[in-house]
């Protein structure tokens, strides 16, 4: 299963960028939605158990940050109404940020 989406991303960057860094794209986001996971689910209970919002905003800052790595590869294929549904999930994260700092 990897080798065959490795393949398909390698295929879909290969006018664009070299099969190195399309590996090493493909591993940095694959660990940063881990990682954004891990930080939202316990920041979730953080939030319910004791009020704290620390985790919640790591969390959303990263994927904040994923979502800037995911919307440049989308630029890069040209792939303009891909960019857009993204960014759409972009400015919700913002939307998230601003109403954690609220509360």
């Amino acid at each position: 299963m990897w080798n065959k989406t490795l393949q398909d991303y390698i295929d879909m960057y290969k006018d664009h960028l070299p099969a190195v860094m399309v590996k090493l794209s493909l591993i940095t986001i694959l660990g940063l939605e881990v990682i954004v996971t891990s930080f939202l689910t316990l920041g979730i209970y953080d939030l319910i158990t004791e009020q704290d919002i620390v985790l919640s905003e790591l969390g959303l800052i990263i994927t904040g940050f994923l979502f800037v790595i995911l919307l440049i590869g989308l630029r890069i294929l040209q792939d303009y109404r891909g960019a857009g549904r993204t960014g759409i999930y972009f400015l919700l994260t913002v939307f998230g940020l601003y109403w954690l700092q609220s509360i």
